[in-house]
């Protein structure tokens, strides 16, 4: 019998509109929106009318759809689906699943056990597979339009574009040709390259020597590097020279001169007609300096600082690692964002009119759409939102509320169960324990009074 009570009067709640009883269950229709959450921050259902909808058992699942794009996550990250503009993408676990086309009978697609199965079929409508490492082909994958393996590394062939790659117990030999470049290499003993009209170069006990000269018409150069020791770069227009390297290095070209002494902890770079400065005393500071660009670092990798743009539109960020966070976004003279975290406490985003707060912020990274949907709402107790129409909070999901619309002239303020208030032009409504003691104005002349939930009386105002 409990069971059944339980069940009916579930039916009827989920069937009602506008019920406050949050953070428990709660169910808002407006014209422009219907919402409901329940348990917290578990559950909830948005729809929108302009289309946006989301719906989310958190963190087990989510669902949200906007325009031609369509998102459903289970345990995020474990398993994904994406769909965008007809385009079909999804993973579970090390099962990858792409269609490029679901429009398209006969689309190009993949289907991958990631690393030991690869099948699919490419954008020439070519079928291939693969059980990596023994035999097989991967298309359209790494920059690469085709990977082939046998026994690999005894023999692996790749294709990009014209350009092939062979090779015999990768990497010792290797051989590449296409139109503009011919290579081949018996790793690490020798190797020789030749691009045209770019350069050719050779390698004896790769890494120890490096040679080369420059095939570019007008531009005479030659190099050599005898790692790590010393290597000389001696072109028409630039010169370079390396010792124990990474270490020291000097250069100077028609347009600029920069100089490690050492490397990664004295550096400075200045570009001949000073538009460009870098100077670096690692890992103290940094800076960079160009026209409508400026880069700091304080301690690397603590404190960084950037602004590009003029003084009317510019991106400005900062953030002292991991605490610190934030960005500015100016157009015409006006900010248009501002954003500031203080992580893990609290976050704050001021876009034009609008302002929100939220407390906490535990993922460092901005506008991921699968933490918004699956994790964030789940570890922020407290959200506030402002615009030139509108004020609110929400604390634990609603378990206290307030809610301020100026246009409307009305404003509500609850801690759920014990006390609500509600104000409406000239209409003044409370309740407490939901409705076991309660005021509601009716009209301008009556009032109505609530006495144990069921006992309702009028009198005049």
């Amino acid at each position: 019998m409990r069971s059944l009570v339980i069940i009916l009067f579930s039916l009827v709640l989920f069937s009602c509109k506008n019920v406050d009883l949050a953070p428990i269950y709660e169910n808002k229709t407006t014209e422009t929106a219907k919402s409901e959450r329940a348990l917290g921050p578990i559950y909830e259902n948005i729809r929108l009318e302009n289309g946006h909808e989301r719906q989310a058992i958190r963190p087990l699942w989510s669902f949200e759809k906007f325009e031609d794009k369509v998102a459903m996550d289970f345990i995020w990250p474990l398993s994904m689906s994406r769909l965008e503009n007809d385009y079909y993408r999804s993973h579970f676990l090390l099962f990858f699943y792409h269609n490029m086309d679901l429009t398209e009978e006969d689309s190009e697609y993949l289907f991958w056990l990631f690393p030991l199965w690869f099948q699919g079929q490419d954008r020439d409508k070519q079928d291939y597979k693969g059980l990596f490492p023994i035999w097989g082909e991967v298309r359209d994958v790494v920059g690469f339009d085709s990977i082939k393996f046998h026994f690999f590394p005894i023999h692996l062939e790749t294709r990009k574009n014209k350009i092939l790659s062979e090779s015999w117990v990768w990497p010792i030999y290797t051989t590449t040709s296409g139109p503009k470049v011919q290579k081949w290499n018996v790793w690490p003993f020798y190797g020789e390259k030749w691009e045209k009209e770019k350069a050719e170069s050779s390698f004896v006990l790769w890494p120890f020597w490096h040679e080369g000269k420059s095939l570019v018409p007008g531009k005479k150069g030659e190099w050599f590097f005898f790692f790590p020791f010393y290597g000389k770069y001696d072109f028409e227009d630039s010169t370079k020279t390396t010792v124990l390297w990474p270490f020291f290095s000097w250069s100077s070209s028609d347009k600029d001169e920069a100089l490690q002494a050492p490397w990664p902890f004295y550096t400075e770079r200045e570009t001949k007609d000073g538009k460009e400065e870098k100077f670096t005393a690692w890992p103290f500071y940094t800076s960079y300096k160009a026209p409508n660009k400026i880069t700091k670092q304080y301690v690397w990798p603590i404190g960084t600082y950037s602004r590009i743009g003029d003084e009317t539109n510019y991106e400005e960020r900062e953030w002292w690692l991991p605490f610190y966070w934030s960005t500015i976004i100016a157009q015409e003279g006006h900010i248009k964002e501002d954003y500031t975290r203080i992580w893990p406490f609290y976050s704050k985003t001021v876009h034009g009119q609008q302002e929100n707060i939220s407390i906490l912020s535990l993922w460092p990274q901005r506008h991921y759409p699968a933490i918004e949907r699956n994790w964030q709402t789940i570890w922020e107790p407290y959200r506030y939102y402002r615009d030139e129409k509108k004020i609110s909070h929400d604390i634990f999901w609603g378990l206290s509320k307030y809610k301020e619309d100026k246009e409307k002239d009305t404003d509500h303020f609850s801690i759920f169960p014990f006390y609500e208030k509600s104000r409406e032009a000239k209409k003044n409504d409370w309740s407490i324990l939901k409705g076991f003691v309660g005021k509601k104005d009716l009209d301008e002349s009556t009032k109505e009074y609530r006495l144990l939930w069921f006992i309702k009386f009028e009198a005049a105002r």
